[in-house]
Parts: structure tokens; C-alpha cells; sequence
């Protein structure tokens, strides 16, 4: 009954939002680093669109399989949805689940030892959820874990030695610097060191044993950052890396071999089509092939040695929301 009320509840909201959406369509910009293009650049191919259109989904991989959940879906980009889709590289073919629980967007999504878990998100534009469910894939269905500390949305998550990291994000519309570590083991929660700087709308990523956040803004879009912040999980510390090199919020980024790619994004109005790898080792970044249609609040998730990128709004807060899924060869 609780949840029936809720979705009643926030119909004007919506609506509101609708119809504001469709007298002023922004305009489709683009922005760029003005960097040269690296050789190799890598290569682009075409998979299977998804099926549904929505953008600012949450997304991961488990078991070999790429997991899209909930995000904002037409008519207006301000439509939250539980909808839960899957694709298998092996039939090359997506699939529907079970709905997620909630209405959700903005939320984390990870796979961790022996279960896909969605963590937190928005359940309204900006109103934040502290639900966590993890995903049982024999049965195709949900269960409830130990709440999120802090609820929240457009927070990153990563899995590091079979315990979770929810990382930022935004408190309604208050950017937030909390770490939080769940357990996957005990369904427990702690806090360890927070980000030096409060973010949401980062990308943040695992390699090597440490957690890469970049980019994102302080609860303003046009104030988005080229932020590079390392936090290693052994000593519960912060440094900073090499800024990346334009100012994005709302990007995706993989960790692939001893690289970090970055791709899309927004800053303001302007959505990005660029891609950048992060050669960790000699803290530096070199430009790579553009994404064919640039986009923001999308997903890119590694597969074998292949990167996906799927999904998204090819404008700012527009009705361009993307079916596209491209295949990244680096």
C-alpha cells in the first residue's frame, strides 16, 4: 500500500516536469578536450540496441552478463521505471527480469561474490533511497540487504576483496563525500574515510586494489570538475592522480588491463563524445577513438576484452534518449 501511495504521490511531479520538458528542448551541444587522437585509437562495432529506452540506469556486470536496472524512461526524462533487462554476449540477446522492487534511478550497481546487489538511487528526481536487494538469479528474484548508512543517489559503486564501496554521491540534491563499505558476507555496513572532495555524478572504477574517482560536480552541473581521487582500501587513504582531461560529470569508466577508459559525459548543457584511457602506471592520459554518439548517463562495463557502452540521453535533460549499444576494441 505504501508503495501505490508513493507512485500517486509524486504523478504531479512528474507530469510538472513533462510538460516542461517538451515546450523547451535544449539544444544538442557538444564540448571537447581539443587533444590529438592517440594511436592505436582503437575500433567501434555495432551489438544488439536495448530493448527499452531509458537513461540514468543503474548497471553491472555478473556472471558474464551485463544487468540494466530501473532509470528514467520516456515520455519525459523525469519517468523513474523498475524495469530489469539483461544481456548474454554468448546469444547476443537481452532479456527481461523481474522488475526491480522500487521505482529507481541514480542508483549503484555492482556484482559481488555471489550476487548482483543495487544500492541506494533516487526513487523521485531527487529524492534519496537507502534500499539495498540483491539479486538472485535462480529464482529471478529480490532480496532485501541491510540498509545503506547514508541514502542516496548518483553514487558510485565498486567490489574490492567481496565487500562493496558506496562512494559519494548526492543527499537529495546535497553532494556528499561518504564512504561506506558493505559486507557481503555479514550484511554490515562501516564507514571509513571520506572523499577529500564531496561529488556525485562520478565515475568511479577498481583497479590494481584501488578505487579511481573522476570527475563530477558538488550538486551543480555547471560547476562539473576534472578531479582524480585514489583511495586505497589497505590504508584507508586519499591522493590525488592526474586530472582528467576535460571537466565531466555523468561519464562511465572501465578498468581494463593496466588501463582506465573514460567515456561521454556532460558538463553543464554540453554532452561529451570523447573517450580517454588512464595509463595508471605512468599517471597519464592519452585520447582514444570517439564514441560514435556522445551521450551522458549511460553505462560502459567491461566484457572479456571488450568494453560495452549502452544507453544514455544525447542531450541534457532532452527526450534523446539512446538505444545505441556500441562495442569499444581498444
Amino acid at each position: 500500500m505504501g508503495e501505490i501511495v508513493r507512485q500517486i504521490f509524486i504523478i504531479p511531479f512528474l507530469l510538472l516536469a513533462f510538460f516542461t520538458d517538451v515546450v523547451g528542448q535544449p539544444n544538442r551541444v557538444f564540448q571537447g578536450s581539443g587533444a590529438a587522437v592517440a594511436e592505436p585509437a582503437g575500433s567501434w562495432q555495432t551489438s544488439v540496441p536495448l530493448p527499452s529506452s531509458r537513461y540514468d540506469f543503474g548497471a553491472g556486470v555478473f556472471e558474464g552478463k551485463i544487468y540494466i536496472v530501473g532509470g528514467l524512461v520516456h515520455p519525459s526524462p523525469w519517468f523513474p521505471t523498475r524495469l530489469v533487462e539483461a544481456y548474454d554476449e554468448t546469444t547476443k540477446s537481452w532479456s527481461k527480469l523481474k522488475d526491480y522492487p522500487k521505482l529507481v534511478h541514480h542508483e549503484g550497481v555492482v556484482g559481488c561474490g555471489k550476487s548482483l546487489y543495487v544500492i541506494g538511487g533516487y526513487w523521485l528526481r531527487v529524492f534519496s533511497s537507502a534500499y539495498v536487494y540483491a539479486y538472485d538469479a535462480k529464482s529471478d528474484g529480490w532480496i532485501r540487504k541491510a540498509d545503506l548508512p547514508n541514502a542516496r543517489g548518483a553514487l558510485g559503486t565498486v567490489c574490492v576483496d567481496n565487500k562493496i564501496y558506496a562512494i559519494g554521491g548526492s543527499v537529495n540534491t546535497h553532494a556528499v563525500s561518504f564512504v561506506d563499505v558493505y559486507d557481503v558476507d555479514s550484511n554490515t555496513w562501516t564507514s571509513k574515510s571520506s572523499m577529500p572532495r564531496a561529488r556525485e555524478h562520478a565515475a568511479v572504477v577498481t583497479a590494481g586494489g584501488r578505487i579511481f574517482v573522476l570527475g563530477g560536480h558538488d550538486g551543480n552541473r555547471f560547476k562539473t570538475e576534472t578531479t582524480n581521487e585514489i583511495y586505497d582500501p589497505k590504508t584507508d587513504t586519499w591522493r590525488t592522480g592526474t586530472p582528467i582531461p576535460l571537466a565531466l560529470n555523468g561519464l562511465s569508466a572501465v578498468a581494463l588491463g593496466n588501463s582506465i577508459f573514460i567515456f561521454g559525459g556532460a558538463n553543464g548543457d554540453a554532452v561529451s563524445n570523447e573517450v580517454h584511457e588512464y595509463r595508471i602506471a605512468q599517471d597519464r592520459w592519452v585520447r582514444r577513438a570517439d564514441l560514435p554518439v556522445g551521450r551522458y548517463g549511460f553505462t560502459a562495463l567491461p566484457l572479456g576484452n571488450t568494453i560495452h557502452v549502452i544507453g544514455g540521453n544525447s542531450v541534457v535533460k532532452g527526450n534523446y534518449f539512446n538505444l545505441d549499444h556500441r562495442v569499444f576494441i581498444p
